[in-house]
């Protein structure tokens, strides 16, 4: 056997650990740690492109800030909620204790936007110790364009009721529409 042949045979193939600190001392490789996902495996959100969006993939996130409402109806402070129905899914604030006309909330509620939900439904409703609560006022919000092209909108909607239609009070709610571009399935190794 020549001095080369003895050199190859002795020499070990690298093991599976040798493997593992070589590429986690490369800050080139993806594989730097096991913590670490490289970044074309990972779902990338982003805001929303009008010619970007697929049908399905889009998340809703709803925030409920508050209400101002015109009347009270009962003999103390109104005990307020707010419900939401985005397509299928019903959702709701949690109650504010002597919200009475001016109940606050600032709630975030997140769902998955179905390709055909246009609309959303809000419902308010004041909490009663004994018996159904009562609904107090109700809006119908539909999604406009403007929310495909900045992504994020604020405003009031007026509500209806008693008093009439759309003279209840008006809710300030927020918009923001994210859109997953990749989805994928990431193990995160401890």
């Amino acid at each position: 056997m020549s001095a080369e042949e003895q050199s190859a045979v002795q020499q070990e193939p690298p093991s599976r650990t040798d493997q593992y600190h070589e590429a986690a001392a490369s800050p080139s490789s993806d594989r730097a740690s096991p913590r670490h996902i490289p970044r074309s495996r990972q779902p990338q959100l982003h805001r929303l492109q009008h010619r970007d969006w697929i049908p399905g993939r889009a998340t809703l996130k709803v925030t409920i800030c508050e209400a101002l409402l015109n009347k009270n109806y009962g003999f103390m402070k109104m005990d307020p909620y707010c419900c939401v129905r985005i397509g299928q899914s019903l959702d709701k604030t949690r109650v504010d204790s002597n919200g009475s006309t001016n109940p606050q909330w600032f709630q975030i509620i997140v769902r998955e936007l179905a390709p055909l939900v246009k609309t959303l439904y809000f419902e308010i409703f004041d909490r009663q110790l004994v018996g159904y609560d009562t609904l107090i006022a109700w809006a119908v919000h539909e999604l406009q364009d403007d929310i495909y092209d900045c992504n994020e909108v604020t405003g009031w909607i007026n509500l209806s009721g008693k008093l009439g239609d759309r003279k209840e009070g008006v809710l300030k709610i927020q918009l923001e529409l994210l859109v997953c571009l990749k989805w994928s399935v990431a193990v995160v190794m401890h």
